[in-house]
């Protein structure tokens, strides 16, 4: 590349004669050396023209016989195609024709640049060159002939560069192409540009694409040439109007006068045809504006001058018609069209982008611009918008995946078609394929990823733009099933309604884009990709000048370049350490702050400016009461710091602070150390901020805690001394009594039953304390559970009544009962529970008044199918003070005072009110002190329907004159000697044993109809003892017998055990008459019931399968005869046993067998609860199978005996619950 500054003004005419002097003198000095020699090759066809030739025209072509020709290397397309060893082109085919006609031979020979062509013609090795123009026709010694091709000068650039009027007049460089034009002239057209010589257009039009150079001056059938090869996407060309220089012509030497007349003789009669014919062979069609009369109107020429600069909101997601490319650029045909109407008009188009079909809409419903591509036209949208007439019509097409096997629209009847939300589609889709789901979607590369990842079985969209973007993203997953012609859309132009000016002229444009250029472009999209980098040129330049400065100018410049490297590595280094300081304090999790000597921020890390919510640009430079944001109280303590190691007293100054951050209080471990400059001297301080809120927070929790800690033991501690004086104070009458009544009968006197009656009065009362302690701890720990049943609210409140009248009576106190029954219907509620909360109330009431009386009261009336009771317990006693009444639900809490003298453990009216919580009521307490003290007790319960059953025989009752045979398993012997004479006194036989082992000997001496055995023994246990018992019972070594445990252990999960190694009930210590006898009474009466009614039973052989069985005695004995409980009880058990089933199949597929064996276990429960006998054994065996690890087929078999058996006890009590309606 040759670069020539721009001429100066002054240089005028005698710079331009240099400029030939320099060009003549070169040519001559030159040695025109040629490359090669190469042939003419022209187009097939081409005419001979005739014309009369004189006799010194004759002469003359005899005396040349051979026309030489020369050429450059470097080929000027479409004038000069170098290629191999043949010379095509405009020029080949013009010469060819004047050749033929003159008679001459032709040779051509190849130089390596313009300039040797030209001194080789000087120097007389050649006869002829061809493309010259203004430039050649100023050169010294040159004669041209005619033109035979137009020279139409063109500005190639960039799009935006060539639609700036300002950038065409800057200070820029301009490529131009060697011979082309003369300089001078060039200078006088763009006076501020900057001259780049380049030896062909390719050349030139690269440096711009490579933004080098700005734009390119050439003539209008190269530029077009060049860019119709698809390799400069981003050029365009601008006509110049104002400058026209010399047409091509061919280069004669001056004294070749006869010659070239001869020249211009053939030119000149030359078919026009067969000129249009080589032109319109090589000349790719340019046509301009300015070649065209004017299609607008005066005033819309008159708006065009002014340069309007037009907003167009464009979707850049539908290749190939508009999209972005890896600039940033806006391409695609409407990119080009857009491009051309601004060539054409003048008009500065300003792209605004947009990602939705809605998002365009949005902008220009807004107004925020003026034009919109890729809108349809449709009622709604000609509203606020004009549409120019389409300037394509596009067609849409069918996608689906590619291994589908859909082949037409009709097959996605009933399937997923995705579109994007535009109105044409959806109308079209729902008009003709009503049946097909549409997937509306904003874009139409969401529309083919719906399809892709199977959102939808096929899509209809633009073809174009479904080829382009499945070429791009979906080659392997989506095809073009087939195109849909019956389905057009016509693109127009939208533009706002507002702007009738920019209208008329945009649909003028329209109308005047040849439907030939828009096919191009669309050609041209439909075969390309988007550019994502310019095509490097990559030509060396040979330099013509060799300039003595260079090497001064290089040493200045690396001079300049190591002062600059040494610069900026020190201006690095330094920017490191920066770096590294605030990488460093950033790194602290705790606010760290540099101070100088007067307390002003000098450097803070990142984690203080979050902690104190300030920002940086409001906190270095200014002191702690500076800063709109830091609690000025802490401004004195900030200053004191730093003032105490100023003075030498401290190295290290630490305090913790309280400190406001926007209202939010923290407390902050503080510390400040002295901050020493490079000369050791003090410059300031270094203060850091240990956030301790959250320890501080957990200290003060685990002071609390310890403060709880302290309080519960100590509240343990009273605890204990109140249960010791409460456990002991009835201990020392039994004790006592008991030893004065022994020593009494000693010495012959008769039983005291007075102390006898009192010493058994304070052994209940020892265990109602204990059994209040339990029930508490049941209720804490969620175990307790209730038992409701059918009450009479009647019946409860007299039966507490009847209890509590004497006691009143024994202390002087009058007790009232008053009864308000609106409702006397019974009550599905636990009466022993309810009756336990009245009693304590009661108990209180009257321990706490000593004059007066106390009044107990029931109301009652129904709500929907619930019967609403209040209970109220209203005393004339000493009274509650607010105080004591706080406290007074809390375990162990008594009030304080004379009334808390009157004993008690405090834990009836916690277990009062945790009964009554979990019976869905509540409880009120109004006190006043010497006024007395009223309790309200409110409870719903669900009333039940009145029966009428017929009697039945109570199991509390013992039958007169029956008699069981009796073995009790003890190795305590006060134990075993208690339980044989309370035995022997409800008139039953017993026998002994001292454990486990030795009641088995028993049992296999002798039948017994009840074993009596405490669970906790040596050698052999209770638990133990029921295992052996049951598994020789079912292998038929013992005769069947109820086994009953006893323990001391009075919880829920002693009895659970029990049950669990099928012992049929278990008693808890001590064991009373009373008890006993209600045990063995159900024992006698399920025997004797047995007996006179049978069981209602049908079950089948053994190892049969059969219907499984309930026992309708126990359910009478267990239900007391009443009906609906029966049914109650019978339907909840077959739900249950459903869900039983439904999970039994489950781990039956699963083969989960130990899981399934819970199930069973559940299966077993209700079975013993209605006396289903058969699933009982089966249950049994599938548990005994489990604990001996049987093989799966052997669990499976047995797992299917348990459904059988279940199957079979759920039709029967189906078939019962039917009957019994």
């Amino acid at each position: 590349m040759r670069h020539l500054e721009r001429f100066s003004s002054f240089s005028g005419e005698v710079g331009a004669f240099l400029s030939y002097l320099l060009c003549a003198s070169m040519f001559f000095s030159f040695p025109a050396c040629a490359l090669e020699q190469m042939h003419l090759e022209g187009q097939v066809g081409l005419p001979r023209v005739a014309i009369s030739l004189g006799p010194e025209e004759r002469r003359l072509l005899q005396k040349h016989q051979i026309l030489r020709l020369g050429v450059a290397a470097a080929s000027h397309e479409p004038l000069e195609l170098v290629r191999g060893q043949s010379v095509r082109g405009i020029t080949a085919d013009f010469l060819k024709i004047i050749s033929s006609s003159l008679g001459l031979k032709t040779e051509v020979r190849v130089y390596p640049d313009w300039t040797a062509a030209l001194a080789a013609l000087s120097a007389r090795e050649i006869d002829v060159l061809g493309r010259g123009s203004s430039y050649e026709q100023q050169l010294p010694g040159m004669l041209l002939s005619h033109p035979y091709a137009d020279n139409q000068p063109v500005l190639v650039g960039r799009i935006g560069d060539l639609e700036d009027e300002k950038l065409l007049v800057g200070d820029r460089r301009m490529a131009v192409v060697d011979g082309y034009a003369p300089l001078t002239e060039l200078a006088d057209h763009f006076p501020q540009a900057k001259l780049d010589v380049y030896d062909t257009v390719r050349e030139a039009l690269y440096a711009v694409e490579d933004k080098n150079a700005g734009w390119v001056v050439c003539d209008a059938a190269s530029a077009a040439y060049q860019l119709a090869l698809g390799e400069f996407p981003s050029l365009r060309m601008r006509p110049l109007t104002k400058w026209r220089p010399a047409g091509y012509s061919f280069v004669f030497r001056a004294e070749d006068v006869a010659l070239s007349e001869l020249f211009n003789r053939v030119l000149d009669t030359i078919p026009q045809l067969a000129v249009a014919e080589i032109l319109g062979h090589w000349v790719v069609s340019a046509r301009f504006d300015s070649e065209r009369p004017s299609v607008f109107t005066q005033e819309q020429l008159d708006w065009l001058a002014t340069r309007p600069k037009v907003k167009v909101v464009v979707d850049g997601g539908t290749p190939p018609y508009s999209f972005f490319d890896d600039d940033g650029r806006f391409s695609g045909l409407q990119a080009d069209l857009l491009a051309e109407i601004a060539l054409r008009t003048g008009i500065h188009f300003q792209f605004v982008q947009s990602n939705t079909l809605g998002e365009v809409l949005s902008i220009m419903r807004a107004g925020d611009a003026d034009i919109a591509s890729m809108l349809l036209a449709t009622p709604e949208r000609k509203a606020f918008l004009n549409f120019t007439e389409p300037y394509l019509q596009s067609s849409f097409a069918l996608v689906a995946p590619r291994n589908s096997s859909v082949k037409k629209l009709v097959d996605l009847e009933g399937q997923r078609v995705a579109t994007t939300k535009n109105d044409a589609v959806v109308q079209y889709m729902q008009e003709f394929y009503p049946r097909t789901e549409l997937v509306l979607t904003d874009s139409y590369l969401e529309t083919l990823m719906k399809v892709a990842d199977g959102s939808a079985e096929g899509a209809v969209l633009f073809l174009p733009v479904a080829r382009y973007l499945i070429n791009q993203y979906f080659t392997e997953d989506l095809r073009v099933v087939m195109p849909l012609p019956q389905f057009q859309a016509a693109l127009p132009f939208a533009v706002a309604k507002d702007n009738p000016m920019l209208y008329g002229v945009m649909q003028a444009s329209v109308a005047q884009l040849e439907p030939r250029l828009i096919g191009k472009l669309l050609g041209r999209w439909h075969t390309s990709l988007p550019a994502k980098s310019s095509v490097w040129a990559g030509y060396e330049r040979k330099l013509r000048w060799v300039f003595l400065l260079n090497g001064a100018v290089l040493l200045l410049l690396l001079i300049w370049l190591g002062y600059w490297f040494i610069n900026r590595s020190r201006k690095r280094a330094e920017k490191a350490r920066q770096l590294f300081r605030s990488t460093l304090l950033d790194g602290i999790p705790q606010s760290v702050a540099v101070l100088d000597l007067h307390g002003r921020f000098v450097l803070c890390n990142q984690t203080f400016f979050t902690v104190f919510r300030v920002d940086p640009d409001s906190v270095i430079g200014r002191a702690w009461g500076e800063v709109n944001g830091l609690d000025p109280a802490q401004e004195g303590a900030q200053q004191r710091a730093l003032a105490v190691l100023l003075a030498g007293q401290e190295t290290i100054d630490v305090q913790q602070i309280e400190v406001s951050v926007q209202g939010d209080i923290y407390t902050f471990r503080q510390w400040t150390v002295l901050h020493y400059g490079v000369n050791g001297q003090v410059v300031g301080g270094l203060t850091g901020w240990v956030d301790i809120t959250d320890v501080q927070f957990l200290l003060q929790k685990l002071q609390e805690a310890r403060d709880r800690a302290v309080e519960a033991s100590e509240a343990k501690s009273r605890f204990l001394a109140v249960m010791s004086h409460e456990i002991r104070t009835p201990l020392n009458a039994i004790v006592g009594l008991l030893e004065l009544t022994m020593e009494r009968v000693d010495r012959g006197e008769a039983w005291d039953r007075e102390s006898i009656e009192i010493a058994y009065s304070s052994s209940g009362a020892l265990m109602l304390l204990i059994g209040d302690i339990l029930d508490l701890a049941k209720i804490e720990s969620g175990r307790l559970t209730l038992d409701p049943e059918r009450n009479s609210p009647r019946k409860i409140m007299e039966s507490v009544y009847r209890v509590f009248h004497g006691v009143a009576t024994q202390k002087g106190l009058h007790l009232e009962l008053d009864m308000q029954l609106d409702s006397t219907r019974d009550v599905l509620v636990d009466g022993g529970r309810l009756k336990q909360v009245l009693s304590n109330l009661l108990s209180n009431a009257i321990k706490f008044t000593d004059h007066g009386g106390i009044k107990l009261s029931i109301r009652t009336h129904e709500v929907g199918n619930d019967l609403s009771m209040e209970f109220v317990v209203q005393d004339s006693g000493i009274g509650i003070c607010a105080e004591d009444q706080a406290i007074l639900f809390q375990p162990f809490s008594q009030v304080r005072g004379p009334s808390g003298q009157r004993g008690g453990s405090g834990l009836g009216l916690v277990i009062c009110y945790q009964l009554l919580e979990m019976m869905g009521g509540r409880v009120n307490l109004y006190s006043e002190q010497t006024v007395g003290t009223r309790v309200t007790v409110e409870l719903l319960a669900p009333i039940l329907e009145d029966v009428v059953s017929e009697k039945v025989v109570s199991l509390s009752d013992p039958i007169e004159g029956a008699s069981l045979n009796v073995l009790v398993v003890d190795d305590h012997l006060p134990n075993r000697l208690l339980l044989r004479q309370q035995l022997l006194f409800l008139g039953h036989h017993v026998r002994e044993a001292a454990n486990g082992q030795q009641a088995i000997e028993v049992l296999r001496e002798q039948a017994f109809d009840v074993v009596f055995t405490d669970c906790n023994m040596p050698i052999m246990d209770g638990y133990e003892l029921a295992r052996r018992v049951r598994a020789a019972e079912r292998e038929g070594l013992l005769a069947p017998c109820l086994i009953i445990g006893f323990t001391a252990n009075a919880q829920v999960e002693a009895r659970l055990r029990c049950l669990e190694v099928d012992m049929d009930d278990c008693l808890f210590k001590p064991v009373g008459l009373s008890m006993l006898r209600s045990c063995l009474g159900k024992v006698v009466q399920h025997v004797e019931l047995n007996k006179v009614q049978g069981r209602i039973t049908q079950t089948a052989a053994p190892g049969k399968p059969g219907t499984a069985s309930f026992d309708l005695a126990l359910l009478q004995s267990l239900t007391a005869g009443d009906q609906q409980v029966m049914h109650l009880l019978l339907s909840e058990v077959y739900s249950t046993n459903e869900v039983d089933v439904r999970r039994l199949n489950e781990l039956l597929s699963a083969r989960r067998w130990r899981d399934l064996g819970q199930v069973v276990h559940r299966l077993k429960g209700a079975a013993q609860m209605v006396g289903a006998q058969q699933l009982i054994n089966a249950s049994r065996a599938y548990e005994e199978g489990l604990a001996q690890a049987l093989e799966d087929d052997d669990a499976h078999w047995r797992a299917m005996a348990v459904l059988d058996a279940v199957a079979q006890l759920q039709s029967s009590v189906k078939r019962w619950m039917a009957a019994s309606g």
